[in-house]
C-alpha cells in the first residue's frame, strides 16, 4: 500500500481530502456532554443545633424541616 502511494501522490492527496470532507461533514452530527444528564436519587440537609436535646432537635428542626418537605412530590422516604 505505501509502494501503490508512493507512486501515485495525487491518490494519497485524494485520500486525504476526501477524509478532512467526511470528518467536517461529521461535525454537526458529534454529540457533546459537558455535564451528563443524571437523577439524583439522595438529598441530605444538616442543620446544626449545639447543645441542644434530642427533643429539642425533633420539635425546633426535624417537625420543621418534614413540614417544609411535604410539598415535594416524588419523595419516597424521609428519615430523620
Amino acid at each position: 500500500m505505501i509502494r501503490f502511494f508512493a507512486s501515485h501522490p495525487t491518490a494519497a492527496n485524494l485520500l486525504m481530502v476526501i477524509l478532512l470532507v467526511m470528518g467536517i461533514l461529521s461535525i454537526p452530527r458529534i454529540k457533546r456532554a459537558t455535564f451528563p444528564d443524571f437523577a439524583e436519587t439522595k438529598v441530605e440537609v444538616r442543620v446544626p443545633y449545639p447543645g441542644a436535646t434530642a427533643r429539642d432537635v425533633e420539635d425546633a428542626i426535624c417537625r420543621r424541616v418534614e413540614s417544609a418537605i411535604e410539598s415535594v412530590e416524588q419523595i419516597d422516604e424521609i428519615v430523620s
